[in-house]
C-alpha cells in the first residue's frame, strides 16, 4: 500500500520577510529547507505532494514528486489542503466521502459528492 506525504509549502512569507522553504539547511548549505524535508519524505512516502507552489525550474528531476501550486490564493492552509484533494479525487488516488450527516436520501441516489447509499 502506498502512503502520500503532502507538504505545505505555500504562504507568502509576512511575518519572516524571506521565503522559508528557501532558507539553507543547517544540516548542508548547499541544501534549502524545502529540498531538505521533500528529501527525508520521499524515503518514507511514496508520492510526496509540495502542495502551494510551483515547481522551481532547477528543482532536481524525482519521479514521486508532485508540485501542485494553489488553485486558490489567500487562503492560508486550507486552501492548499482544498487544492491538494481536489488533485487527488480527480486524479484518482483518493475517493471521496461524504460527511457523517450526509446521506443520499434514496439508496440509489448519489448524493453531491456522488457517493450512492452510504452513510458514515
Amino acid at each position: 500500500m502506498k502512503i502520500a506525504a503532502a507538504i505545505l509549502a505555500g504562504g507568502q512569507s509576512r511575518r519572516m520577510g524571506t521565503d522559508k522553504a528557501s532558507l539553507p539547511s543547517l544540516e548542508d548549505a548547499e541544501t534549502n529547507l524545502l529540498l531538505r524535508t521533500v528529501r527525508l519524505a520521499a524515503h518514507v512516502f511514496d508520492p510526496v505532494f509540495v502542495v502551494g507552489r510551483p515547481q522551481p525550474e532547477d528543482w532536481p528531476r524525482q519521479e514521486n514528486i508532485t508540485f501542485l501550486p494553489d488553485e486558490e490564493t489567500n487562503l492560508g492552509p486550507a486552501g492548499g489542503l482544498a487544492s491538494l484533494l481536489r488533485h487527488l479525487s480527480s486524479d484518482g488516488q483518493m475517493e471521496p466521502l461524504p460527511a457523517a450527516d450526509d446521506c443520499a436520501a434514496d439508496a440509489g441516489a448519489p448524493d453531491a459528492a456522488g457517493m450512492a447509499g452510504i452513510c458514515l
